[in-house]
């Protein structure tokens, strides 16, 4: 996958790359600030069908392919 589709998706990736365990919607959404859940929540759906997220119950994690992915739009993440 060359470029995400958009730049939530971007965010979202990267915030489960950065913080791992903070891997519910709720989580992904309060670390991005100013987006809805239900952005995040959907967001979250279409990295799933791409393969590069799955989940288990309310939990979200990169696949292999995601923190691929991750790390070729930003190779270098912030740490906090």
């Amino acid at each position: 996958m060359g470029s995400l589709r958009s730049d939530l998706l971007r965010r979202v990736l990267g915030c489960l790359r950065d913080h791992p365990h903070d891997d519910t919607v709720e989580d992904v959404a309060r670390r991005l600030g100013f987006v809805e859940r239900d952005a995040v929540d959907a967001a979250l759906q279409v990295l799933e069908q791409d393969g590069l997220a799955w989940h288990a119950g309310e939990h979200w994690q990169l696949t292999r392919r995601g923190w691929e992915v991750a790390r070729e739009h930003d190779p270098r993440p912030d740490t906090d």
